[in-house]
């Protein structure tokens, strides 16, 4: 549909009109508006900010184009159809249209160009160059479309008098591959109804026009009559509607085209003109003293003399064939010069001038002759001097003195053969390195040298064993579109690397430093075979790449990192093997992570510390398909190594054993031994309908070996109801019941579980061997149906991060940081702030997921002021409360820590890990904040994380009690001794060993015959363990030698533990004993019941360096002296003692004598007796009537 409006305007010096024409079309039409000027040179766009499109230009063409394939074009060059002109100084080209995107996804698009290049979609810069230096470059950028459609496109392209190029390709996202810009893809609105593909050309004479054909737009044209006025020049001419031909010279003449169909005429113009190009005159190749030359005999690695190429100034130069490796043609300067680096036989080369006009060439014949031995070799070494000698036998094949380094340093024709080789590094310009190439860049040696020395080898030219080569591993796992790096070593005599087949585009191997980094484009299994070859024979590694999937067998993993450890390396071993499977660092994995391919197998991980952050721990988290993350390696600062595996102890499918019955079900159901064989047996989701009532008991059995190690069990339960989970009669899980007891309560719609929802359970509720899962069930109502089903995969771990994603609150803060920096940030000098308590900090899992949690490290920040001193640690999660009698969803919050410690924090940056008494797993956990250091009544917070670790323990007797590793447990002291023995729960090689009992602490009651031993116990309260051992004990033992009539060595504490109740300050309990001499005992006791009476006091009555303020000292047991028994107490209590034993002799035997004589008058029963038991019924009743049986 087309319109046209006229608009008139009228005012008081009279009116004036104008036509607007309105076209309504179905679609635009195909390809883009491209338009060509011509500019001088020294207006180039690479010197300013920004495109500018208002420089000085002609305009030269413009046409209608679709394709972008324009190769390397040399100076003075030209594209197709185009006039040289455009290019000899500087073009400027723009193209405008529409991209229509027919396929919804990712694209790419790529240019491979020289000079400087600008793309704009929908008005948005997406590709950008200012390449104005002759120089080779490629750009892409991936594009995702939400929607097939049509988006605005300009490209703009610039090029000086220099080689040029232009190359567009796009891969659409069904595609793996990029092509060339396909018809289709662009359109462009036109400006009429009807409209030529071109409305400005310049021709050249005698050379073929690319047709021009008519267009119709929003309107219909059926067979139309085409004429043009004037009449088209000589050579040209319309024929079915298109001009072609080969034109003859005119001047610029603008031509009116009339379209006729029916009662529509439609017209339109275009502007062309043709001009004549003069063929070139010259074309001569010269040398440095302006003499014609047509033959040079060059030699191998030794710079030529440059020969210069004379054409005329607009002409176009190339040469043909490819000039010897080395050796270039300048066409800025128009030289052929270089180093030839290899030999050839005299060739003929073709140098030709060409304009648009015509063509002229000359001949030029090159040679590099040959080593007559066969071939070159070479010396390679970075700047300095030295002296070089090959001799063999005493005879000299090649000597050189004052050589001086480079690419070819020095450079030898002799015999193959083994020779003596002996090089010289310079003392004050010497070589760092030598390196010896042969002609063909089979390397021979390398060596490190030291400059004032002589390096003596032995020079093997005819190799005997093939080159070494290896890779740390040959199964690379890798993204599409990531690029991987692998290193390889190579030694002995060996050539360049080749594969086979060729490797994907854009791959690169880089021989000096020995690396190989790879692209893909696309998803699959490919294999390529890395050679390397000598004289003796070919090396050859298969290296494997599983692009985004995995080998049957295997399963496909990703891997991410914080961002935080960029030189942290994770190496992962098969364990069967030792293989090295996988070696990543932190910062060669790409924003899209990298991805692994394993086996249901054991793997050692080795994390490799690099240049941590201040003690910051770093991750990489390993997910599944499904982006839920299975395992954490955590980087902390040092190296370690961890046995990892993956588990999967629960199937959807798994058989679990059901009671659905009227009966009760027995009280021992969630026992391990319950003989539950006459439960239903079923692997289906669906478990049907309640007979009665609404409660159904589930159990499971699964195993666990003792080294799939699992902090915490992390499950995804699907369900209809609610239920209460127990691991080995432990309850683990309770969802959608509220706590207490629940028999036959129907469950509450709170946790919604008609999909997989995630569950972690308390890992030490787990053991090696056999566990029993026991699942009470309830329904919603008692015409549900019955359906509950686990599944889980995770990989064994001792330590796993768990505040990786979430989301944090905190009470109303100040300042401009906000919650998530305390548990997100690493910088030291942020902090979340609130000045009101209590304060609080919250994080919620994601999704709301229970997540078992029992250690959280807490950071001070480097502005050392207001840290937290008194808080608590809050579990919370939504379940099933009573309220107002009627059970509704509210938040479950359990105490896990409580902190009270005005030194908890030594200084900035410190971070302390505090242990959580978790049982279950929560949706968050809260810090609640009750007060500050230096009773501030702010509190700045810098940095929480959220740990879950694997505790092993030490199983008891019955003499000591079950321990967790690394800590002390007490017990008894012998006969005749005080204290109390001590036993370690230790951690030797990740498996919990009990040591032997340690009695030092068990102290005699026997004191010596001129000493006294002199016992109490002391509560040093507001005092932690830390300061106790750093400089607290030692401080209050120099304060009792002062105080008391007692030498240091005489002094002695035992028995020191944190005895804290819980809320309250930290607290040290700790036993002493003193040793004063006998005779003084009594004083030394009265004095120390004075000191006792005001020991906070004393203690702090002279200034003690590094002991904290505020301790308060209290006795905790009474004094005791112990001395050495006189002679008469001995006898005394032998005494004593021996009239004991007789006592209780005498006594045993009376009631010895008073037992026998009851059994002589007892009566006894004769033997004919009949036990009631098996009487008649009869019998019995006349035995109760008295009559005679």
């Amino acid at each position: 549909m087309s319109a046209e409006y006229t608009i008139t305007g009228t005012g008081l010096a009279g009116s004036t009109h104008t036509v607007l024409q309105i076209l309504c079309g179905a679609a635009p039409s195909d390809d883009l508006v491209a338009t060509y000027y011509h500019a001088d040179a020294d207006d180039t766009p690479c010197e300013r900010a920004s495109f500018d499109e208002e420089w000085r230009k002609e305009r030269v063409v413009q046409q209608l184009e679709h394709a972008f394939d324009h190769p390397l074009a040399p100076k003075n060059g030209w594209w197709p159809n185009i006039p040289s002109e455009v290019f000899h100084g500087a073009a400027y080209i723009t193209w405008e249209g529409l991209w229509y995107v027919d396929e919804i996804g990712e694209w790419s698009l790529r240019a491979e160009v020289y000079d400087a290049l600008r793309i704009d979609l929908d008005g948005q810069t997406i590709l950008v160059t200012k390449n104005c230096g002759a120089k080779y470059i490629q750009i892409g950028r991936d594009l995702t479309f939400q929607e097939q459609k049509y988006h605005s496109i300009k490209i703009v392209y610039y090029t000086n008098n220099d080689p040029f190029m232009l190359s567009l390709t796009v891969k659409k996202p069904s595609s793996d591959a990029f092509v060339s810009i396909p018809k289709g893809m662009f359109f462009h609105y036109p400006a009429a109804p009807f409209t030529p593909t071109a409305t400005l050309h310049r021709f050249t004479q005698g050379e073929s026009i690319q047709p021009i054909s008519f267009r119709y737009f929003a309107v219909e044209a059926s067979s139309p009559q085409i004429t043009i006025d004037p009449p088209l020049p000589e050579g040209l001419h319309l024929s079915e509607g298109v001009v072609e031909g080969t034109p003859s010279v005119f001047n610029e003449t603008t031509f009116t085209v009339t379209a006729k169909t029916g009662e529509t005429k439609l017209t339109t113009s275009f502007v062309l003109s043709s001009r004549s190009v003069a063929p070139p005159e010259t074309i001569e190749v010269v040398n440095e003293k302006g003499e014609s030359v047509t033959s040079v005999s060059l030699s191998v690695y030794q710079e030529m003399a440059p020969l210069r190429i004379k054409h005329d100034d607009t002409a176009m130069v190339t040469i043909t064939p490819a000039l010897p490796e080395g050796i270039e043609y300048d066409q800025a300067k128009d030289v052929i010069q270089g180093t030839p680096t290899v030999t050839m036989e005299a060739t003929a080369f073709t140098v030709e001038a060409a304009t648009q006009g015509g063509t002229k060439r000359t001949v030029l014949t090159l040679e590099v002759p040959r080593c007559a031995f066969g071939s070159y070799f070479y010396i390679f070494g970075n700047t300095g001097t030295y002296d070089i000698q090959i001799e063999k036998d005493g005879v000299v094949a090649f000597e050189q003195r004052d050589a001086e380094a480079g690419p070819h340093g020095s450079v030898f024709c002799i015999r193959p053969d083994t020779y003596s080789f002996h090089l010289f590094s310079h003392k004050d310009h010497g070589l760092y390195y030598v390196v010896v190439y042969r002609e063909d860049k089979t390397q021979y040696f390398k060596k490190s040298l030291q400059a004032g020395t002589w390096f003596n080898t032995t020079l093997e030219m005819v190799p005997k064993t093939k080159p070494y080569l290896s890779f740390n591993y040959t199964t690379i796992s890798a993204l599409v579109k990531e690029q991987v790096k692998q290193s390889y070593e190579i030694g002995g005599i060996y050539g360049p690397i080749f594969t086979e087949p060729a490797l994907p585009e854009g791959s690169e191997i880089n021989e000096l430093d020995h690396t190989i980094t790879v692209t893909f484009r696309k998803r699959g299994i490919f294999a390529f075979s890395v050679s390397t070859k000598n004289d003796a024979g070919t090396t050859t590694v298969v290296l494997h790449f599983n692009v985004d999937m995995c080998p049957p067998d295997y399963t496909l993993y990703y891997g991410t990192h914080d961002n935080n450890g960029l030189t942290d390396r994770l190496n992962l071993y098969l364990e069967s093997t030792g293989e090295l499977v996988v070696s990543r660092t932190g910062g060669s994995i790409s924003a899209n992570g990298f991805m692994l391919c394993l086996l249901n197998e054991a793997y050692i991980a080795e994390m490799v510390s690099g240049a941590g952050k201040d003690g910051y721990d770093r991750f990489f988290y390993l997910r599944d398909a499904n982006e839920k993350v299975v395992h954490t390696f955590i980087f902390v600062n040092e190296t370690y190594k961890e046995r990892v595996m993956p588990v999967q102890l629960f199937r959807a499918d798994d058989e679990k054993r059901v009671w659905k019955s009227k009966r009760a079900v027995a009280k021992q159901w969630k026992q391990a031994g319950f003989n539950d064989r006459k439960w239903a047996a079923s692997r289906d989701y669906a478990l049907g309908t309640f007979s009665e009532g609404n409660t159904v008991y589930l159990r499971y059995r699964v195993s666990l070996t003792a080294e799939q190690v699992l902090p915490m069990v992390s499950v995804e339960i699907k369900a209809n109801g609610g239920f209460i989970l127990y691991v080995n009669e432990g309850e683990a899980l309770r969802v959608n019941l509220p706590r207490g007891y629940v028999t036959g309560m129907a469950a509450e719609r709170v946790v919604a579980m008609d999909n997989w929802t995630s569950f972690d359970l308390n890992g030490e509720l787990f053991h090696a061997g056999s566990n029993l899962i026991a699942v009470e069930y309830h329904s919603y109502d008692e015409s549900d149906q019955i359906a509950f089903a686990m599944q889980s995969v995770q990989f064994t771990s001792r330590s796993r991060f768990m505040s990786d994603e979430g989301v944090a609150t905190g009470s109303a803060h100040i300042g401009s940081n906000k919650p998530e920096d305390a548990f997100f940030g690493v910088n030291d000098y942020a902090y979340w702030e609130d000045d009101a308590f209590p304060a609080w900090l919250r994080f919620t899992f994601p999704n709301e997921q229970r997540r078992f949690v029992n250690r959280m490290r807490i950071r001070a920040s480097k502005v050392f002021v207001n840290q937290p001193t008194f808080f608590s640690v809050v579990g919370v999660h939504t379940g099933v409360v009573e309220k107002e009698g009627k059970r509704v969803a509210g938040e479950i919050r359990d105490t896990l820590a409580v902190v009270n410690d005005p030194l908890f924090f030594d200084g900035p940056c410190d971070q302390i890990d505090v242990p959580l008494r978790a049982q279950i797993a929560y949706s968050a956990i809260e810090i609640v904040v009750q007060g500050a250091a230096s009773a501030s009544d702010t509190v700045r917070v810098n940095n929480v994380r959220l740990y879950t670790d694997y505790h092993m323990f030490c199983e008891g007797d019955k003499k000591w009690p079950r321990a967790i590793a690394d800590s002390v447990v007490y017990g008894k002291c012998p006969f005749l001794t005080i204290g109390q023995s001590t036993r370690t729960c230790a951690s030797v090689e990740n498996k919990p060993v009990w040591s032997d009992v340690d009695q030092s602490t068990c102290l005699t009651r026997r004191a010596g015959k001129e000493e006294a031993f002199i016992d109490l116990g002391y509560r040093l309260y507001n005092c932690s363990m830390k300061y106790w051992k750093r400089s607290v004990e030692e401080a209050l033992t120099l304060v009792i030698v002062r105080e008391i009539t007692v030498k240091e060595e005489d002094v002695h504490f035992y028995l020191s533990h944190d005895c804290s109740e819980e809320g309250d300050l930290p607290s040290v309990c700790v036993q002493l004993r003193l040793r004063p001499h006998r005779l003084a005992s009594q004083y030394v006791k009265m004095q120390l019941v004075l000191f006792n009476a005001n020991a906070s006091a004393l203690f702090y009555r002279k200034s003690i360096a590094d002991v904290p303020e505020g301790i308060q000292i209290l006795q905790s047991e009474k004094i005791r002296i112990h001395e050495q028994w006189s002679e008469k107490d001995i006898t005394l209590s032998v005494v004593i003692l021996v009239l004991a034993v007789m006592c209780i002799v005498l006594f045993t035997l009376y009631c010895k004598s008073a037992t026998l004589g009851r059994e002589k008058t007892r009566k006894r029963l004769s033997k004919k007796a009949i036990p009631l038991s098996r009487m008649k019924e009869t019998e019995k009743e006349g035995l109760l009537n008295g009559s005679d049986i």
